[in-house]
């Protein structure tokens, strides 16, 4: 008889856990803003402003595990770059149609354009390194913001806070990850551009089509079967335009489902066409009206309204109402 005897052999293997953690002064919320009025010659494609700076007030206190650390920024999608990004520009992110925005970070060693990722530097400008458990005040900085016009706005003011993006630490060496979350960057911008268009002397424009059968509305994005569609002749008057300025028309909604504005009743849409009958696609940049100032900086654009089914059921009786905005661009 054989005796086996099976030893185990049990062994812990432990990592020291590389990471910056935060003591106080972190999370914290900071604003920049950009107001005024725009020139015409700024209200262009390419066209860039640079908002109020803000500098650090509070100093946050950070304790380091040993070795080396990256600072990092990153725009409001999230993604921190590889490590040793480090931008020589300013690297625009869309905000909206109308807008991009950049920003950067300046101290008394160097200037840093967003998205980035670097090694700490110490007092000397010199990348840093850290003793385990080592306390330090994070360095004064500044914050800068710029925004360019990707296109040109028409008609009254541009208001919207913006988020920005985040500035943070982590460690080790080379790491992307965020450990430490310093600031969260937030531009105001509220500025007037001298460009302006009224649509039918800014008054609503309604369009009614009465009482129309509920077995009307069969195949989803199809006219209501015998419904005709109703017409409206829209006056458009501009001021600070080119005589003869080429402009087109758009269509904005919250609630729509293809090319049409989904109603309060969820199987009742409504679309706007150009008069040649081509359908105006809601928020697409791309579908629009075009048309043309005449000498006095007028215009008129016809466009014809019909209501469609939006999920080809029989919709429930009762009134049925939605509503969409016009709006004047340049090309």
């Amino acid at each position: 008889m054989f005796r086996t005897l099976l030893l185990l052999l049990i062994s812990t293997v432990s990592t020291h856990a590389f990471a910056v953690t935060c003591i106080n002064g972190c999370n914290e919320n900071i604003y920049t803003s950009l107001s005024g009025q725009l020139t015409a010659s700024e209200n262009k494609v390419g066209a860039t402003k640079d908002s109020s700076s803000i500098s650090l007030s509070n100093r946050a206190t950070l304790v380091w595990s040993a070795g080396q650390g990256q600072t990092w920024a990153t725009y409001s999608d999230g993604l921190i770059p590889a490590a040793n990004t480090i931008g020589s520009t300013w690297n625009f992110a869309k905000i909206d149609d109308y807008i991009s925005v950049a920003f950067r970070m300046r101290n008394n060693c160097r200037t840093l354009y967003a998205p980035y990722n670097a090694p700490t530097l110490d007092s000397g400008c010199n990348v840093r390194s850290y003793t385990d458990g080592q306390q330090l005040l994070v360095s004064p900085r500044t914050y800068e913001t710029k925004i360019r016009i990707d296109k040109g706005i028409i008609s009254g003011t541009y208001a919207k806070n913006v988020y920005v993006g985040e500035f943070g630490f982590c460690q080790p060496m080379n790491c992307s990850t965020k450990q430490v979350i310093l600031n969260r960057l937030y531009l105001n911008v509220s500025f007037s551009v001298p460009q302006s268009c009224e649509i039918n002397s800014g008054q609503v424009i309604k369009v009614d089509f009465g009482n129309i059968p509920s077995s009307s509305f069969k195949v989803p994005g199809k006219k209501a079967d015998g419904v005709n569609s109703v017409s409206r002749n829209l006056s458009i008057k501009c001021d600070n335009m080119d005589a003869s300025a080429n402009l087109t028309m758009r269509l904005q909604a919250d609630n729509v489902q293809g090319n049409a504005i989904v109603s309060n009743n969820k199987d009742v849409g409504f679309v706007v066409a150009s008069s040649d009958g081509s359908e105006l696609t809601p928020n697409d940049l791309s579908s629009f009206i075009p048309f043309k100032l005449n000498g006095s900086f007028n215009s008129n654009v016809n466009i014809n309204v019909y209501p469609v089914s939006i999920t080809g059921l029989t919709p429930a009786e009762g009134m049925v109402s939605s509503s969409g905005l016009l709006r004047v661009d340049f090309p």
